[in-house]
């Protein structure tokens, strides 16, 4: 099949949040599999910063923004990490530095820009514009999130027959961002005015990209089984719930993976000793040492358990219960150590708990992916108790690395830890995000942390568990071909 993925981020060029990973590691599968890949994205200008080399510009589009004439040029490259692949993915930049020659990817100093509808509209467009230019038709079209929906929406308004045999696949990443806008800029996009009514762009008098998206998208998917049926409810559905659910045969949950190169115990260069489901025993226990002394808190006993947290420090993923219950948690039976960084509040919540049980809780509040690896190999559980996760990237890396995770039973969390009460069990659930329910299944943490050999076969069927994109990109190619017939 020929796909083109277009997104308006993909890592290592430019990364705000989990929809670059996904950018990053399913187009790469997919042509591992044996696909024809392009994937389109505009050239930030953290796309240099990578220091990998673009060709000479291919060409050049010229689309309306506005009914302004507006010019980009195109740049490719190999795909990252497909360059040994029999079918080699392309790599397309759309260049326009009046748009994308900016510090951010869509805001700086916590604002928006204020012409993001300009920029993604000329995206979205010159995407299409480059196709037809380079008679490169593909079979399918993979949208993400509402920087990329109106893809779907120009392919359902396209007058010619070009793309009669294209069918699109639109992929909502993070609902609560949908691509509002006000009806007064409604000619930005170029549409007819036919196409804003109820059942269209319109929501509540304003724009809606991502509602197009949707709407005029072959299929719909989400980025874990769960979570297309949470987005289906009020609570979740971020006022597209009713749509969501009225689409309910073409909307598809595909759990994401996660780059299992990177995220490997037994190659990672950032961990003090590197181990695989054969030797994590000594692995485990040479790593909660070495993390135990970074973070200072080796003046207890080694044999308790230690707690780990990577995660942005909000409500939303939950961290209000951990600053309510961080004391009472370790209560001197165990020790926790926290990396994030996020609301000010919760900071100097966790921070009043460290300097009070200074041997029990490390915080540090900053990002480093290093740091994250060696928690991830040195703590006995991980905690996620987020109140949100349509998917969840932290929960997998611990069970790869044998941090058992204990998580409110929500989105993709839902999907991948399974209760150790359940056949092939590898982690906690609960069901409610509230301190005592959080505590409560920390106590059955503690219980399995007092036996070792239980313990030790949990950590082994969590560091089984399938979190590769080889997984994902098959079950895309089978969504893709069922579109085709």
């Amino acid at each position: 099949m020929k796909i083109l993925y277009a997104a308006s981020e993909v890592a290592p060029f430019a990364k705000t949040g989990g929809l670059a990973d996904v950018g990053a590691g399913l187009p790469k599968e997919l042509a591992k599999l044996g696909h024809e890949v392009w994937v389109i994205m505009p050239r930030h200008r953290s796309v240099d910063d990578t220091g990998i080399v673009l060709e000479k510009p291919s060409g050049r589009v010229s689309v309306h923004v506005d009914s302004i004439p507006v010019e980009g040029q195109i740049y490719e490259t190999v795909f990252p990490g497909t360059e040994d692949t029999s079918t080699p993915a392309r790599m397309i930049f759309v260049d326009n530095p009046a748009y994308f020659d900016r510090a951010g990817v869509y805001g700086e100093s916590g604002m928006d820009y204020t012409d993001n509808l300009e920029r993604f509209v000329f995206f979205c467009r010159a995407a299409l514009q480059w196709l037809k230019k380079s008679d490169w038709i593909p079979d399918i079209i993979h949208a993400n999130d509402w920087h990329s929906a109106l893809i779907p929406t120009y392919l359902h308004a396209e007058t010619s027959d070009i793309f009669d045999n294209t069918r699109t696949v639109y992929t909502i990443h993070n609902l609560a961002y949908q691509g509002l806008f006000t009806k007064s800029r409604y000619s930005v996009l170029g549409l007819p005015w036919d196409l804003f009514h109820l059942d269209a762009l319109e929501f509540y008098d304003r724009i809606n990209l991502s509602k197009g998206g949707i709407i005029f998208s072959n299929a719909v998917t989400t980025v874990s089984k769960k979570h297309s049926q949470e987005i289906q409810t009020v609570e979740f559905g971020c006022g597209l719930d009713g749509l969501l659910k009225s689409i309910g045969h073409r909307l598809h949950g595909i759990l994401n993976g996660c780059d299992t190169d990177v995220w490997n115990p037994s190659t990672d260069p950032h961990i003090a000793q590197q181990f695989d489901s054969e030797s994590f025993l000594e692995g485990k226990a040479e790593n909660k040492k070495a993390l135990l002394k970074e973070m200072k808190l080796d003046a207890l006993d080694p044999d308790v358990p230690l707690f780990g947290v990577v995660s942005r420090l909000e409500a939303l993923k939950g961290m209000d219960i951990l600053a309510d219950t961080a004391e009472k948690l370790v209560d001197k039976r165990a020790q926790l150590v926290i990396l994030g960084t996020g609301d000010s509040n919760l900071e100097d919540a966790l921070q009043d708990s460290a300097k009070n049980l200074p041997q029990n809780i490390a915080v540090r509040f900053v990002y480093s992916e290093e740091l994250a690896h060696r928690i991830f190999a040195g703590s006995d559980f991980f905690l996620m108790p987020s109140r949100f996760e349509p998917c969840g990237l932290s929960q997998m890396y611990a069970l790869r690395y044998g941090s058992i995770p204990i998580v409110h039973a929500v989105g993709g969390l839902a999907d991948t830890v399974v209760d150790i009460t359940e056949p092939n069990g590898n982690g906690f659930q609960f069901s409610e995000p509230t301190d005592t329910a959080f505590l409560k299944t920390c106590e059955r943490a503690f219980a399995l942390y007092a036996e070792p050999r239980k313990h030790r076969d949990i950590i082994r069927q969590a560091m089984s568990f399938d979190a590769t994109w080889a997984r994902a990109a098959k079950t895309y190619t089978k969504l893709y071909g069922n579109l085709l017939g």
